[in-house]
């Protein structure tokens, strides 16, 4: 009796072991569509070792990098958003596939930093960069720190009193939402 359970266990773990072949063959044979590369490919998730893929998503960082170079800029130098520039001043997140637009924003860039500073564009990031082979070490360079909001905050409370003084503008109701707290300059 022992002996038909002990062929019955080995039946068992050859079909599994039959059945993670076959999954395995299947996976390989879908293709999947890289973002980064542009091209449909069928080789699963070893896919972002390739060197191309690298470069490519080399090529990809560094141009989003520029351009958070840009709104990193507005973060030290806060000024403020004319009606008539915020149609030009729009972000597109690759990592979210967000596209962030300025039409509602009295500073430049506002809308950009409050979504590079929030938790569901770090935690996208984060999956991005793992799906992708970005390395987990660059997740800084693609975010907005708290410190760095504070900051923004505290000089747009500057910027916000001369501006107010001189031409007789008003911050009421403006809102910076930050992960830890809501800010409101008043």
């Amino acid at each position: 009796m022992n002996r038909k359970i002990n062929n019955g266990n080995r039946n068992n773990a050859n079909r599994e072991k039959k059945k993670k072949e076959e999954d395995n063959e299947k996976q390989k044979s879908e293709f999947e569509f890289c973002k980064i590369c542009r091209v449909d490919h069928n080789e699963g998730p070893r896919h972002k070792y390739f060197p191309k893929h690298k470069q490519s998503l080399s090529v990809f960082l560094s141009r989003f990098q520029s351009k958070l170079a840009d709104v990193r800029f507005f973060l030290r130098n806060p000024s403020l958003l004319r009606p008539e520039h915020a149609s030009r001043n729009r972000l597109w997140c690759v990592f979210c596939d967000a596209d962030l637009v300025e039409s509602d924003s009295s500073f430049a860039c506002e809308n950009a930093i409050n979504h590079l500073a929030s938790e569901d564009h770090l935690k996208k990031l984060k999956h991005f960069l793992w799906k992708n082979g970005g390395g987990m070490d660059r997740v800084d360079m693609f975010r907005i720190s708290e410190a760095d909001v504070a900051k923004c905050l505290y000089l747009l409370t500057v910027v916000g009193e001369e501006v107010q003084g001189t031409q007789g503008w008003s911050c009421t109701g403006w809102k910076w939402i930050v992960p830890a707290a809501s800010w409101t300059i008043e």
